[in-house]
């Protein structure tokens, strides 16, 4: 289980000691990649070979960080082909499946009793893998770039109203106008 964050992101119930006891108690090894060096070369936040979990926690608190923030770890997690235990954000909420392509739990003290879960049933484990393959797929650089380019192609074709057009030539005029006023004496 593999955990990729800054370290002054971590939630303290990830780093307090009795959580890594309990999953050593169930037979699962915690590997927290957090870099110490603050450029990161220390970083290897691409290398997901010895993950099969991924935990996506961050510390919270601070409700307006938590709106703004990007489902940035469940992605690399789908893209790495490893299951995300997330906690309860709404980022992660947006997206996941919950038990169909990874699990949302309200703490991190929930975290050994879905892995638990995951050692006990290998259908669900296979199953989860099939369907985080689904979403690394949908997620791929090549099906954002051309559902972008189908987006942006399909709004260059649209037709315009009058109305449009005129407003869009009334901006331009402005800008235009506010520009010579800054540059006149």
């Amino acid at each position: 289980m593999g955990l990729k964050a800054n370290p002054g992101n971590i939630p303290d119930e990830i780093l307090a000691p009795e959580f890594a006891d309990r999953l050593r108690e169930i037979g699962c090894a915690l590997d927290i990649d957090a870099p110490a060096d603050v450029d990161g070369s220390d970083q290897r936040w691409h290398d997901f070979s010895e993950t099969d979990v991924t935990l996506c926690f961050r510390r919270s608190g601070e409700e307006a960080l938590d709106l703004r923030k990007p489902p940035t770890k469940l992605v690399n997690a789908w893209s790495a082909g490893t299951i995300p235990i997330t906690g309860d954000e709404l980022a992660y909420r947006s997206l996941i499946r919950h038990g169909e392509d990874g699990f949302i739990v309200e703490s991190a003290r929930d975290v050994p009793a879905v892995v638990e879960r995951l050692q006990h049933e290998p259908e669900l484990r296979k199953r989860l893998l099939a369907n985080i393959a689904e979403r690394r797929d949908e997620l791929s650089t090549e099906r954002l770039t051309a559902a972008w380019s189908d987006l942006i192609d399909a709004t260059a074709r649209a037709p315009r109203s009058p109305l449009t057009t005129l407003l869009n030539r009334f901006r331009v005029g402005i800008a235009i106008l506010r520009k010579r006023l800054r540059e006149s004496p």
